[in-house]
Order: C-alpha cells, then sequence, then structure tokens
C-alpha cells in the first residue's frame, strides 16, 4: 500500500485495485481499458485480480427478485435524480 491507499494489484502492468475496481463498475462488470491486461503477464497477481473482480460483479449483481443491481441502480438515480416510486400498475380510462 501506498500513501494514497493505492494497492498496486498487477505489477507487470502497474494496475492498482482502485483501476480495476472501477474498470469493473464502469463496465457494468466486465473488465475494460488498462485493467484487462491485469493477470495476464506473468501470472502471479492472477488470485487477487480474480478475486476483486468478482468482488465488484458480486456488488453489481442483484440481491432478489425486484432488486436493480448496483449499476442499474445508480442509472436510475441519475436519471430520476434520486427519488424515485416505483409504479405497480397504471389504470386505464374509461
Amino acid at each position: 500500500m501506498n500513501p494514497e491507499g493505492l494497492m498496486r494489484v498487477c505489477h507487470c502492468y502497474s494496475v492498482t485495485d482502485h483501476e480495476l475496481r472501477a474498470s469493473v463498475r464502469e463496465g457494468g462488470g466486465e473488465v475494460g481499458g488498462k485493467a484487462r491486461l491485469a493477470g495476464t503477464a506473468c501470472g502471479g497477481c492472477k488470485p487477487l485480480v480474480d478475486a476483486i473482480v468478482a468482488s465488484e460483479r458480486q456488488a453489481l449483481s442483484t440481491d432478489g427478485p425486484g432488486r436493480l443491481s448496483g449499476l442499474a441502480a445508480r442509472v436510475r438515480d441519475a436519471v430520476t435524480g434520486g427519488s424515485f416510486l416505483p409504479v405497480r400498475g397504471i389504470a386505464k380510462d374509461g
């Protein structure tokens, strides 16, 4: 760990835990950009990379029926300004 609180996960490609987590969150569960290279050179960090990716994917996944994933909830909140009331049914006019 360094003073900024970043942990270099992959030394071969200089990928930090923050970069890896952000990549998974921004990619909706998929790893992209430079973070995609983590774990592909020497392989020494692969178990840690896999654990971090799995942890972030779990955080984005649904928690049960009717629950939005973390990403979907953030999109909903961005669109609605955080105030959202689910509509269960819509009455039809006469």
